[in-house]
């Protein structure tokens, strides 16, 4: 089964919609088929994993935000809401939820926001449960600083070790904090830059997701910019890091030591995901931005990049963008936004290794992503990843986004 959840808006307002759908996924094509009735929802899901028995749903919300579970049939299909016997402090803006690799610990990034020129800076934290039975308990809140300066927008785990990552949005830093028992770190233990050149900043220059690899010795994560500066009576793209950043893992220590940025040559790179088998990124840059090309304007739209590890290196390498939209367009709507489309967070029934043991990042040639610009909605097209990781498979050269592709037959 895949879940996926979707939204229209950033909020809980009248008139918006929110929910999760529930697919069914043919073992031999990769293609999907809807499972029941979309489950609706009150609120704007950011992030719904399973436990690792597969028998609950977690679910995030940003705006208020929140935290719930919620049971899962032996179907797939999906229940009410646990109804949390212990009060469930959610903080400021969650971003994210992820159960521990011990499957009884829950961990909330909750990012607050930058202060404005009319209300001052809300707090961040790491906010800490443990499961059981469907059930957060025992919630612990980690605040350096009260929280603020203090804002984590995911997480990630290493697979053996008592070490969890965390990408901190509004810092651009990575952060390394102890897990022991259920019970985090007040301090981490290591605090190091994404950025490749971190004392030339611009603004909006914010951090994203972040993956750790199947074997504990690297983490990646994005680097995102999309700041404009205005020229000739237009606005473009004002500088700053687009990229995926690689650290490597001190085996004795934990130690992140960042060694390679890989530029993604698009715009606010929002997401990214790893094929299972470890060798393929695929990662969705959002912004469509102009960009001054000398005297002249030029039209850089959303891509979905994809980028392929080598088999065997010893030493990071990279090259140029390999796939892409297949058309640019003037208009907005090859834009990746909620202005215009839902953008599902999307949860596996069964959990899979999400990277790959090499660092070094390479393009394949001739790989290629078609996507409809006119009629295919951005969150759709990321829920297609897992279906066109099966097709490119097969071959670099087809994907499974249009009809009669060579996955099978049907839109998703």
């Amino acid at each position: 089964m895949l879940y996926v959840a979707s939204s229209n808006r950033y909020t809980a307002k009248a008139g918006n919609h929110h929910g999760v759908a529930v697919f069914s996924i043919d073992r031999a094509t990769g293609c999907l088929s809807q499972f029941g009735v979309p489950f609706t929802l009150t609120n704007r899901p950011l992030n719904i994993p399973l436990d690792g028995t597969g028998r609950y749903l977690l679910v995030a919300y940003n705006a208020p935000s929140d935290l719930t579970v919620r049971p899962l049939a032996p179907a797939g299909t999906i229940g009410e809401a646990v109804q949390q016997r212990e009060h469930v402090d959610a903080g400021i803006y969650a971003h994210q939820v992820r159960v521990a690799p011990d499957n009884r610990t829950v961990v909330l990034p909750t990012r607050g926001n930058d202060a404005t020129a009319s209300k001052p800076e809300d707090p961040g934290a790491l906010k800490v449960f443990g499961l059981q039975h469907g059930q957060l308990t025992d919630e612990e809140s980690v605040a350096p600083r009260n929280g603020y300066g203090f804002g984590p927008r995911h997480v990630d785990f290493h697979p053996s070790k008592p070490w969890m990552y965390v990408s901190m949005e509004r810092e651009n830093l990575l952060q390394m904090f102890d897990l022991n028992g259920g019970r985090l770190a007040t301090e981490p233990r290591f605090v190091k830059t994404t950025l490749e050149k971190p004392h030339d900043t611009h603004p909006q220059q914010i951090v994203g997701p972040i993956h750790m690899s199947r074997d504990g010795r690297f983490v990646y994560l994005a680097n995102r910019a999309d700041s404009t500066v205005d020229f000739d009576g237009r606005k473009v793209f004002g500088g700053g890091e687009n990229s995926i950043a690689v650290f490597r893992i001190d085996a004795a220590t934990g130690e992140p030591t960042l060694i390679l940025t890989v530029a993604t040559e698009r715009f606010h790179p929002r997401t990214f995901s790893i094929h299972p088998d470890g060798r393929m990124l695929v990662a969705a840059a959002v912004e469509p931005l102009e960009v001054r090309d000398g005297d002249s304007v030029q039209h850089v739209p959303a891509y979905t990049t994809v980028r392929v590890f080598p088999r065997s290196s010893s030493f990071p390498s990279m090259s140029a963008v390999a796939a892409g939209c297949a058309r640019s367009t003037s208009d907005r709507r090859t834009r990746f936004s909620t202005s215009t489309c839902s953008r599902p967070a999307l949860a596996g029934r069964r959990r899979s290794p999400t990277s790959s043991s090499l660092p070094a990042l390479r393009f394949s040639n001739g790989s290629r992503i078609q996507a409809r610009t006119d009629s295919v909605r951005a969150g759709r097209s990321i829920a297609r990843k897992k279906q066109a990781s099966r097709c490119m498979n097969k071959t670099f050269k087809e994907t499974c986004f249009e009809e009669d592709c060579s996955c099978g037959r049907g839109r998703m």
